[in-house]
């Protein structure tokens, strides 16, 4: 049994694409944990709908805690997790029919490798633009000028935030190293940092969603252009605000000159348009 854990907030316009996206897959034997995070749309009334119709697939968490934010809502429905295996899942996307049953392949084999130790893969992205309804990028990595296989680094993971929470499958192990989440940490990052330093991590080199790029997207995706650099260095100080907070929450001693050399690093070569990843 895989896990995939939903949390939504105000996700009326999209929520029922990324639904039948879910009930599509190619692997069936998977149940949904949804929480919501204090939506005032009409996205409780789907979620209701659709319960009626799979009642033994999808499952709503009543934890009366309101508006937590993204990342205490995903600690909270991980926390009721109890499967070996699972998922992430934003409300907006779309995911290919054969993203449960391509992830899992690979995270079972990587588990039964590395017994006793978290692990995770992560996929890249297709990225869908919500205007046009057209696709405007086949490759999430590439378009970033992003290099996956810095999960093999947990300094190098630190600095550079590649792995996408929607694309992720981890172990049960992995709750042990990644539970509480910190608010004030994106939870993707939180996570694959973690299981870089005590597990294994693995990229597959294929799409698995569509990621839709709009103007609500709790995190959204920018081309990395000379603008897009600069206000990125203009955001320095909440930059050090963020880092200061994830050295301070880690479980383990973090060599920060190794994670300043390499930020500084893929920066200027993001910067320069060198490719980190071909």
């Amino acid at each position: 049994m895989i896990d995939i854990l939903l949390s939504t907030y105000n996700g009326e316009k999209y929520l029922h694409q990324q639904l039948e996206s879910l009930i599509n897959q190619t692997y069936t034997d998977w149940r949904l944990l949804i929480r919501d995070d204090g939506s005032t749309d009409l996205t409780l009334d789907i979620l209701k709908y659709y319960i009626s119709i799979y009642s033994d697939k999808i499952f709503l968490i009543n934890d009366n805690k309101g508006n937590i934010g993204s990342t205490r809502s995903f600690s909270t429905l991980l926390e009721y997790s109890d499967s070996e295996y699972i998922m992430f899942c934003d409300q907006d996307d779309i995911w290919l029919p054969n993203k449960i049953e391509l992830t899992y392949a690979e995270c079972h084999k990587m588990a039964e490798n590395n017994t006793n130790k978290p692990v995770m893969v992560f996929t890249d992205l297709v990225l869908y633009g919500n205007e046009s309804q057209s696709v405007i990028g086949t490759s999430f990595i590439r378009y970033q000028n992003m290099d996956p296989l810095v999960v093999n680094n947990p300094w190098q993971c630190i600095a550079m935030s590649v792995a996408a929470g929607c694309t992720m499958m981890i172990n049960k192990l992995a709750k042990a190293f990644i539970l509480p989440m910190p608010s004030e940490l994106v939870h993707d990052h939180w996570i694959v940092c973690n299981i870089a330093f005590y597990g294994k991590c693995k990229y597959i080199d294929s799409p698995t969603i569509y990621y839709r790029i709009h103007n609500n997207n709790s995190i959204g995706i920018n081309k990395v252009t000379k603008t897009y650099l600069l206000s990125k260095l203009l955001s320095f100080f909440k930059q050090v605000y963020y880092y200061k907070a994830m050295f301070n929450t880690l479980s383990f001693e973090v060599n920060k000159l190794h994670v300043l050399f390499y930020k500084i690093k893929f920066n200027i070569y993001r910067f320069l348009g060198i490719r980190l990843y071909k």
